[in-house]
């Protein structure tokens, strides 16, 4: 698979090929660069070691001005992630950056932005939550190192880079024995980090009620670990959260994690082995986002 590279703001071989209007000439890097420093533990004692590192943002589609990166929180809030968003008040620019309830602004006067131009600490404005930023700094830059943006880690990929989210479509999905409403698992699935598990990112979980032996919320997780990429199909009983069925396919050595995209051939596994949905006739597709 061929390797996207984040912008290499400046150099001639890799010029920017994102855009923003709020840049010069609209020209605006594909991946900023977000070193966070500082950050102290609150009610939550882990603040400083999870929290006080460099993020790759991405932008968050074309022509955007946001940048966003999904990661891992371990500090009990499911889904979190940094942003920074370049916007205008008046005549005068600004950038912004987000690290859950914390807050960095910084006011760049009334010349555009170009490419390369939105470097440096960032002001800090709000501090609010479990952890601490009375003290922290803020830094960006928009000449990001070559490679792709890459918020996350994990072993299996390489190396170690591995995008926040990811994407599952399935289809296919059918009812099983008592079950009557295993179609819910068909359609397009956004997975973010497992607060939890390294190498494991998991949707949200859909109201919804399977029509057998108690199960509700369906939803989905994805593991890369073990030398296999797998897909989960899961629900809830009033104890347990269960799991339907999978997709799995073995690979060896390490992913491109950031520009996965595959759609087979899987394994299929049901369960229990006569299934409470029927997976014979499934597809699925993943995609790094």
């Amino acid at each position: 698979m061929s390797r996207r590279r984040c912008c290499d703001c400046g150099g001639s071989s890799n010029p920017c090929q994102c855009s923003c209007s709020l840049f010069t000439e609209g020209k605006a890097p594909c991946c900023f660069v977000v070193t966070i420093a500082g950050m102290a533990n609150g009610t939550c004692y882990q603040c400083g070691t999870y929290y006080n590192k460099t993020y790759h943002l991405k932008q968050t589609a074309a022509g955007s001005c946001t940048w966003q990166c999904a990661f891992r929180d371990y500090c009990g809030d499911f889904g979190s992630q940094i942003s920074l968003r370049v916007y205008k008040t008046g005549n005068n620019y600004h950038v912004e950056v987000t690290l859950k309830d914390h807050v960095w602004d910084r006011d760049f006067g009334t010349d555009q932005p170009t490419c390369t131009s939105l470097t440096g600490l960032i002001d800090h404005v709000t501090n609010s939550g479990t952890c601490s930023s009375a003290n922290a700094t803020c830094s960006i830059s928009s000449q990001a190192a070559a490679g792709n943006c890459a918020c996350e880690s994990c072993g299996s990929c390489t190396d170690g880079k591995a995008p926040g989210r990811f994407m599952v479509q399935i289809s296919g999905v059918t009812n099983a024995g008592a079950c009557t409403g295993c179609s819910l698992f068909n359609g397009t699935w956004i997975l973010t980090p497992n607060p939890q598990t390294l190498c494991c990112w998991q949707s949200a979980n859909e109201t919804g009620n399977l029509g057998c032996a108690g199960f509700t919320n369906p939803g989905v997780t994805l593991c890369l670990a073990n030398g296999f990429i797998k897909v989960t199909l899961a629900a809830s009983t009033d104890q347990t959260r269960v799991m339907p069925g999978s997709f799995s396919a073995a690979f060896t050595g390490t992913l491109d994690c950031l520009t996965l995209s595959f759609s087979g051939p899987w394994t299929l596994a049901q369960s229990p082995s006569d299934g409470w949905c029927n997976l014979s006739g499934a597809t699925c597709t993943l995609t790094a986002l």
